[in-house]
């Protein structure tokens, strides 16, 4: 073998070398940027993550809210309820009371009317006794006033309790 064939050998078996490191530094760096370019992308859906994140909290915050107010409605509204329901129960013992009341009233228009009616019966009996009520009723039945006609001039009385006790003809 000669020096020549040895040389170029050996000039090949570099070549050869040099071919395949600056291969793998080729797919190597391609690889790189590849890789970089993933790392961007992953950072770019992080950040897209963290803004929906954001929006996402502030959804659940105005759905809290919105829950807060629904159930302070419905509080309210029981409360609401309540109120009505109790003064229904108010407004139904009322009326209850107003029947009772009204239920009396009516047997003691009726008891007053009976008493009256004895009242007017005895009155008209002791009239009937009464020698000068006779006189008097005669008056009414017949028109014409049965007293002597002297009982009417003199016959002047005050009542204190009528009319502040102005005089009054009997």
């Amino acid at each position: 073998m000669d020096l020549d064939t040895t040389t170029w050998i050996i000039i090949a078996v570099i070549a050869v070398a040099l071919i395949a490191l600056i291969a793998f530094l080729v797919m190597r760096s391609g690889s790189d940027k590849k890789a970089e370019k993933q790392r961007a992308e992953a950072q770019q859906i992080r950040r897209e993550a963290d803004e929906h994140r954001i929006e996402l909290q502030r959804r659940e915050a105005a759905a809290a809210k919105t829950d807060a107010e629904a159930r302070l409605a419905q509080a309210e509204a029981d409360t609401s309820r309540a109120e009505a329901a109790r003064l229904q129960a108010e407004a139904d013992a009322r009326a209850a009371d107003a029947s009772t009341l009204q239920a009396q009233a009516a047997e003691r228009s009726e008891s007053a009317t009976d008493v009256r009616r004895e009242v007017d019966e005895r009155l008209a009996e002791a009239d009937k006794i009464d020698p000068d009520k006779r006189h008097a009723r005669g008056t009414h039945e017949t028109g014409i006033d049965a007293r002597p006609a002297d009982a009417h001039d003199g016959d002047v009385r005050r009542d204190p309790d009528v009319d502040g006790g102005s005089p009054r003809h009997v």
